[in-house]
């Protein structure tokens, strides 16, 4: 049985209705051009906003689970890095619910400890991702939705943090979709790619397979070319046919 099951799943005039399974130990990533509704895909999931359809995760609907305890089922990660709120980083993370002690293991794995104490809002934008990475990790949730997680972290974070999410899911009862622009990254470390592309799937497989399909011209213009990805028509071009 799937650990997460989502039924007709759709945001009305962002993601058309679309059903969706999760397996166990794997961690998904999520790709597709800026609107393609990647963002819109996580929030139903998470139930945030108007969403519509059912998602079940470990066998329980979502929208059924008292918020108290919601936050040891499913984690999600905004895309923005804004933090108003003047109170310590750790007293963030601490937000999440989980235990002290778990607390604590999250601001080492993320290596924050020499900022613990710090206000939240005066740290810098990388560091702000790394505290709201940990506030998602401490209670050990089972679904793990992060919308752009290595944006705005330095290469070798964005290294440690692909990383550690293997870490975290390895032979564990939990999962993970992930949204990125990085598609190198993508095919390193995912165990599967969900291409998303006008509100609906675009394409669904093994990571090498997707980025290696005709999928990729067609939804981003871009195509892999001695090692590095191009455009499969020059800007200029693209520019003149408008």
């Amino acid at each position: 049985m799937s650990l997460v099951v989502a039924g007709d799943v759709a945001v009305a005039g962002r993601l058309h209705p679309l059903d969706l399974k999760l397996e166990a130990g794997t961690l998904t990533a999520l790709i597709g051009p800026n609107g393609s509704g990647k963002t819109s895909l996580l929030h139903a999931l998470a139930g945030i906003g108007a969403a519509s359809g059912a998602v079940r995760v470990g066998g329980e609907e979502v929208s059924r689970i008292p918020a108290a305890r919601r936050s040891r089922l499913l984690a999600f990660l905004p895309a923005s890095r804004d933090l108003p709120w003047p109170i310590s980083a750790r007293d963030l993370v601490a937000l999440s619910g989980a235990e002290a002690a778990a607390v604590d293991a999250a601001i080492d794995r993320l290596e924050l400890s020499d900022m613990a104490q710090r206000r939240a809002d005066r740290l810098s934008t990388g560091e702000r991702s790394r505290v709201l990475i940990a506030r998602a990790l401490a209670p050990a949730p089972r679904l793990l939705l992060l919308d752009e997680p290595t944006a705005n972290l330095d290469p070798l974070w964005q290294i440690h943090l692909m990383e550690l999410l293997r870490e975290e899911l390895a032979g564990q009862d939990r999962a993970a979709l992930v949204a990125l622009h990085d598609l190198d990254a993508a095919g390193a470390y995912a165990d599967r790619l969900i291409v998303m592309d006008g509100g609906r799937v675009a394409a669904d497989g093994r990571p090498q397979q997707v980025l290696a399909s005709a999928v990729m011209a067609q939804v981003f213009g871009i195509m892999r070319d001695r090692g590095a990805w191009r455009p499969v028509r020059p800007m200029a071009d693209r520019r003149s046919s408008r």
